[in-house]
């Protein structure tokens, strides 16, 4: 259970954004040394209350005798830290394919002021990182950004590096970053995750990381079995279903100012037969249906791997789109972001009932190297319309929230706009429109 502060901190002074960038390290391909106690892959994490708790995540080598996370309001008087300590909730031991272990330790703060920046930083008590800031969520915030990315996957350490890049540069002060799954290529592959952390720099210790589960967090479709990693690097609400194991840390949703994320585990051919396969998506289907039915936010985006429409013509996922997708319609979700198909595509499903200005926006997109040919039959058979589709170019997603407006954007790695919509909600009805994008090619 999360360790409360022991007093209640005050709002920060001064609030500091530091510009992610300027701290973004240069990965390297060659495998990585062994941990140290110096803590490393440092992750703030969403919390199912991100406006008065914050979680952080760490790795380290074993044996660390004390690990522990330390708070204060920010503040410019290098004096004037109200520092509190929190004590590590939970520590994981793991081995490594390269031989050595690591140990991954979770701390949660509490009793924060919402909107409010602080500094915090992990340890052992004696060897501590340097202190880092965030800012908590506040459901009344006059703006808020997002970062979105599709799939990671390859060429982790000598090219996504340059999108990571271009995204912070972009929002230097989102609140989170969003992932659609497929964070790295190989399962367990430890150099991986190392380049995956060292890519994305600063960037995941001050704002929050909220992944998606993809096919390559898992060693097969046979075994089902999820790298440890992923429950070690990211410490997610355990708000989701309990109907599979699976589930847990993989389907969670989250409040990120006025906005809910929504992060499903459409792995759904993990189980050997087909009826436990559709009881995997009846079972989140059923869970979604009450998370977007008592939402107080304004705006809902819903994450996952595979897409409801697929962009390749054997990758198609007719029993996700017939499970999830009418939920999906029937709480006029505003936008889905997916990956798997290692292409960019976006549009709406012409629906019933006259709605096609408000039903849901569907994203698939890829910031991987990985790139696939592209078919649009799977969109066009089941009455879909796209907008703007391609591949051969790795992209990143802008979120930007002012009151009841939202603005989606999906930039390249060079920064070249590619495709733009808007979703404004007036009244009791909502206005979606496409606004540019390359089209169709």
């Amino acid at each position: 259970m999360p360790t409360s502060l022991t007093r209640a901190l005050a709002p920060a002074a001064v609030t500091a954004v530091i510009v992610a960038t300027a701290a973004l390290a240069t990965p390297t391909s060659d495998a990585p040394s062994a941990p140290s106690p110096t803590a490393d892959r440092i992750v703030l994490n969403p919390t199912t209350d991100n406006a008065t708790t914050q979680s952080v995540t760490w790795r380290s080598a074993t044996g660390v005798p004390a690990p522990q996370a330390q708070i204060s309001p920010d503040t410019a008087n290098p004096w004037g830290f109200q520092t509190t300590t929190v004590a590590a909730e939970e520590t994981q031991e793991q081995d490594t394919d390269l031989g050595y272990r690591h140990a991954f330790h979770s701390a949660t703060f509490t009793d924060l002021e919402p909107g409010t920046t602080y500094i915090y930083r992990v340890g052992d008590g004696t060897t501590w990182s340097p202190w880092m800031p965030f800012t908590t969520s506040d459901p009344s915030a006059s703006r808020t950004s997002l970062i979105a990315m599709g799939d990671i996957q390859t060429g982790i350490a000598d090219q996504w590096t340059r999108v990571a890049l271009a995204a912070t540069q972009d929002r230097p002060g989102a609140r989170a970053m969003i992932t659609v799954g497929d964070q790295i290529n190989n399962f367990n592959n430890d150099a991986q995750w190392d380049q995956l952390l060292t890519a994305a720099g600063s960037t995941p210790r001050q704002m929050q990381w909220i992944p998606a589960v993809g096919n390559h967090e898992y060693r097969s479709t046979d075994s089902g079995e999820l790298t440890p990693q992923f429950r070690g690097q990211f410490d997610l609400p355990d708000n989701g279903p309990d109907d599979f194991e699976h589930f847990d840390e993989t389907v969670y949703y989250t409040d990120v100012d006025d906005v809910r994320v929504v992060t499903l585990n459409s792995y759904y051919r993990i189980p050997l037969d087909k009826a436990d396969e559709q009881r995997w998506l009846d079972a989140q289907a059923e869970w979604l249906d009450g998370v977007l039915t008592d939402n107080p936010r304004e705006f809902t985006i819903v994450n996952m791997h595979y897409p409801v429409y697929s962009s390749s013509p054997d990758r198609a996922n007719p029993e996700l789109r017939a499970t999830i997708e009418p939920v999906l319609e029937e709480h006029e979700v505003d936008l889905v972001l997916q990956g798997h198909d290692h292409a960019y595509v976006s549009g709406q499903r012409n629906a019933a009932k006259g709605r096609y200005e408000s039903g849901p926006v569907f994203v698939t997109s890829s910031s991987s190297i990985r790139q696939y040919p592209l078919d649009y039959s799977d969109w066009l058979d089941n009455g879909a319309e796209i907008k703007t589709a391609f591949h051969s170019r790795s992209t990143y997603q802008l979120i930007d929230v002012e009151g009841r407006r939202l603005t989606y954007t999906a930039k390249d790695s060079t920064g070249q706009l590619v495709d733009q919509w808007t979703i404004e909600h007036r009244g009791d009805t909502r206005k979606v429109r496409h606004v540019d994008g390359i089209g169709v090619q």
